[in-house]
């Protein structure tokens, strides 16, 4: 079964399957998840290991950290669609806080907010594929900026 959307009317238009693929649908067990997955209208698929036959973990590349007074944005690639997750902490290798995006992507980018201004922060990004083949960063960190203060200047006139 092949579901494609159609319209802004939200109809779904679902056409046979091609007779090439009958033959290898017929070899995998029955699943199929959908995933509604956001505003977009976009939905993600995931499918069987067997039928695609995916045992290569997305490779992670260019992570990056952009750091304001409370909050960063850490982005990076993967090769392939993969989910998004950042962990992360205030001492290495221990990562008690984490922030995903669940929506499948090659380019990846997490805001992390209310985070104290002045401290260090390290962490790692992981991403999982369709196929659940999952990868992970090694540790990056990054220091969270102190504000600006600009001196007032009073003048008696």
């Amino acid at each position: 079964m092949i579901f494609q959307y159609a319209n802004t009317n939200r109809e779904l238009r679902l056409t046979a399957v091609p007779g090439a693929l009958q033959t290898l649908l017929a070899q995998v067990n029955d699943r199929i998840i959908f995933q509604y997955a956001n505003t977009n209208r976009q939905l993600a698929f995931s499918y069987p290991i067997t039928l695609i036959n995916d045992t290569s973990a997305p490779q992670i590349s260019g992570v990056t950290a952009r750091a304001a007074h409370n909050s960063v944005t850490i982005a990076w690639t993967t090769d392939e669609y993969a989910t998004s997750t950042v962990a992360y902490g205030t001492q290495r290798g221990i990562y008690p806080h984490t922030a995903s995006d669940v929506l499948y992507a090659r380019q990846h980018e997490i805001v992390l907010t209310d985070l104290p201004s002045g401290t260090v922060y390290y962490f790692k990004v992981r991403g999982v594929d369709r196929s659940g083949n999952a990868s992970e960063s090694a540790e990056f960190h990054f220091r969270t900026s102190h504000p600006a203060y600009l001196p007032m200047v009073l003048r008696r006139r």
